[in-house]
């Protein structure tokens, strides 16, 4: 088991080494020793925790929030019901948020379908000034 640097770890996590040096700063990975020469060490047994906490940021998790879960974590199985809160909260901002990018699929889909139509002499293409109006609030999808 080697230590890794924070330029490797960034690597192969595949972020900017300043990224994961900012979240150090702001103590998101409070078990990561720091070496004689003030250098970052991580052990192997740490990516999974890094992983995990940068799949959080990913997903919208404020980092304060992210650092809150990881502190949860240190206090052992005491803070499971808080930690099933808190991940159920972001799967559901999640969900939420695939819902409406679901939608925003759909109408580009519809579109994408009405423009062939177009091309292939099935309709007119009423998305031109001399056919399409617009009103904010009205919806229209045509």
């Amino acid at each position: 088991m080697a230590d890794l640097t924070v330029n490797q770890v960034a690597k192969k996590m595949g972020i900017p080494a300043t990224k994961l040096r900012y979240y150090i700063k702001q103590g998101l990975f409070p078990f990561i020793e720091t070496a004689d020469n003030g250098y970052h060490i991580f052990k192997d047994s740490d990516l999974g925790w890094v992983h995990f906490a940068l799949m959080l940021r990913e997903t919208g998790m404020a980092l304060a929030d992210v650092k809150h879960y990881e502190n949860l974590t240190l206090e052992g199985v005491v803070s499971v019901p808080e930690r099933i809160e808190i991940l159920t909260k972001q799967q559901e901002t999640l969900d939420a948020k695939q819902q409406k990018i679901q939608q925003q699929q759909d109408l580009i889909n519809v579109k994408i379908s009405r423009y062939r139509d177009v091309l292939a002499g099935k309709t007119v293409d009423k998305w031109t000034p001399e056919y399409y109006h617009f009103e904010i609030g009205e919806g229209n999808e045509s």
